[in-house]
């Protein structure tokens, strides 16, 4: 396994943010580090579409023999141009974050209230299904592994190339919660807590421990090379409370209450 050449591909579910920031416990950071790998081998980028993480892949894939790729929704502008990569999940409308109106570019002002007259639905799940089935075709003409995450619910056919498909890991982060002064909070009702619309106290969303077991769980899938569909919240691995994430979101509020 040390001798692996792993690549990871997608969106904020799989973006490190800063590769080597001391305290970084993004699960792509363990997974590569415990295979000496380094951070030129994430090529994930928050905010980003299906086709944008695809292009990555079609640029990169013959570096490695074993791949994570995580795909992103559907519903995203799927293409964009370079100045404006990573605000592809900006397609107009509210977040359940808070005002997004500061992240959207004059350009995405512009072109937002067209996005549902020129994509409809049918259109992107076909471009999102055939991102899907191309990666997995390549992998398995390559014989490269495959680990396939799909975080969001998709309305296309996950066929099965003979990889593991990692469903339900939107679940597992809204089921995290935070604990501040005995007042239990749920992740979006922290999150509009401190108004932190980009949600730096998660790496890819997810808590410490979490990542820590989606990291373990890929690699033992790397070993076992287990196929089709695997619903991660059928794993008793996963924790809905931490100790840091707790004081984390302690600290922010202090920060505030003390301007």
């Amino acid at each position: 396994m040390n001798d692996m050449k792993l690549g990871v591909f997608g969106d904020s579910f799989a973006d490190p943010r800063s590769f080597n920031e001391r305290g970084n416990f993004a699960w792509p950071v363990l997974l590569l580090t415990d295979l000496k790998l380094s951070g030129k081998d994430c090529y994930a980028l928050r905010g980003t579409s299906h086709w944008w993480s695809y292009e990555q892949f079609l640029k990169n894939y013959k570096k490695y023999d074993t791949i994570v790729f995580v795909h992103t929704t559907a519903i995203r502008w799927p293409h964009l141009p370079d100045a404006e990569t990573g605000r592809h999940w900006l397609i107009g409308g509210k977040s359940d974050f808070g005002d997004i109106d500061e992240l959207t570019s004059p350009l995405l002002k512009q072109i937002n209230p067209y996005y549902v007259d020129i994509f409809s639905d049918e259109l992107l799940n076909f471009i999102s299904h055939n991102i899907y089935k191309s990666v997995n075709q390549i992998c398995a003409d390559n014989g490269i592994q495959l680990i396939n995450i799909m975080p969001f619910k998709n309305e296309y056919e996950t066929e099965n190339y003979g990889f593991p498909i990692l469903t339900g890991l939107t679940a597992i982060s809204w089921n995290e919660r935070v604990v501040v002064n005995d007042t239990r909070y749920t992740i979006v009702e922290a999150l509009q807590l401190v108004n932190d619309i980009r949600e730096h106290s998660r790496y890819c969303h997810l808590n410490k421990s979490n990542n820590r077991s989606l990291s373990e769980l890929i690699k033992d899938l790397i070993v076992t090379k287990r196929d089709g569909l695997i619903d991660l919240n059928s794993y008793d691995c996963w924790t809905t409370e931490d100790d840091d994430l707790n004081a984390y979101y302690a600290a922010k509020l202090k920060e505030q209450t003390d301007v």
